[in-house]
């Protein structure tokens, strides 16, 4: 896994040997679950794991993790795509009986 074998080019690193991407994604009890992106200097030791911290650890002296926030554009859902094709079937069979009587 090479991540990149550059940890301060990473937007808020500031370390250059090493550097961690954290991403929040669900809580459990007073845990939050987080995915993490380990980023070491030479790339020879990069990995991704899954883990947890406690809600009342304060993170603001780590100076090796970065918080990663993403963002999802919209896509429509297939379930309105179905409902207007399924409307326009029945209007469309409906239509085609009254014309046929």
């Amino acid at each position: 896994f090479n991540f990149d074998s550059a940890p301060e080019l990473t937007t808020g690193c500031t370390d250059s040997s090493r550097c961690n991407v954290w991403t929040p994604y669900g809580l459990s009890g007073s845990d939050v679950l987080y995915a993490r992106v380990i980023n070491n200097g030479g790339a020879t030791a990069d990995s991704v794991v899954t883990s947890s911290a406690d809600t009342g650890v304060s993170t603001v002296s780590l100076v090796r993790i970065v918080y990663g926030v993403w963002t999802v554009s919209s896509v429509p859902e297939p379930t309105t795509t179905f409902l207007l094709l399924a409307g326009a079937t029945v209007w469309l069979a409906g239509r085609r009986t009254s014309i046929a009587r």
